[in-house]
């Protein structure tokens, strides 16, 4: 493996705080399907309501993100179109090139791959995803979780159940309510929200 290889695509994911999670055998059965991309200043990477083919870490330059609310974000690491890794058909936000970007593409089968060999992995993409519906993007552990975990067991399992319930129910169900398609993905994705505050299930993010 030359260095030009591993300083693009080995390094890369070995350092980011999500991926670099995964254990290394999987992240090397996953460096053949990666793809590199660029971008020019301006360029679009993905729209709200697309498609949730693939999933994109980004290893240098800066992305704006525009959310239904009109908020916007600059991203510059990191993890983006986190949707694909979250089971959510439709991309939540839209990304513009701010500047030029290089990024590694993961296709959604090479991804479902390697969350199928990490399952703890998908929770990460979980709480990536809330953190930037709430445009927040620092995680701090939340105090005393530790020593919660043990009690809370039966609370956590009934919470993901209904965090998992709650949005596939809505829409199910959310066309026959007379909603945009675009209302129907907030309300499921809003519903998820909820249930994971109330029932803690999450790591709180701090702006």
């Amino acid at each position: 493996m030359n260095e030009v290889y591993a300083d693009t695509f080995v390094q890369p994911l070995l350092d980011d705080p999500l991926l670099g999670k995964c254990q290394h055998a999987t992240l090397a059965r996953l460096l053949p399907h990666l793809v590199e991309r660029d971008l020019e200043p301006g360029e679009t990477l993905f729209s709200i309501g697309d498609a949730t083919n693939s999933a994109w870490l980004i290893l240098s330059g800066s992305l704006q993100f525009t959310f239904p609310d009109g908020q916007e974000q600059i991203i510059d690491s990191g993890v983006v179109g986190e949707e694909a890794g979250a089971d959510i058909a439709g991309r939540q936000a839209s990304a513009v090139a701010v500047t030029a970007v290089r990024l590694l593409e993961i296709p959604n089968a090479s991804l479902a791959a390697l969350l199928k060999a990490n399952p703890d992995i998908r929770t990460c993409f979980y709480q990536l995803l809330l953190a930037r519906s709430r445009h927040e993007t620092q995680i701090t552990r939340r105090a005393g979780a530790a020593d919660d975990k043990n009690e809370g067991s039966w609370r956590e399992l009934v919470g993901w159940a209904l965090a998992v319930l709650c949005p596939a129910l809505i829409l199910y169900f959310g066309a026959g309510w007379g909603l945009r398609e675009n209302a129907v993905l907030f309300l499921a994705m809003f519903s998820a929200t909820v249930v994971m505050w109330v029932f803690t299930l999450v790591d709180e993010y701090v702006p």
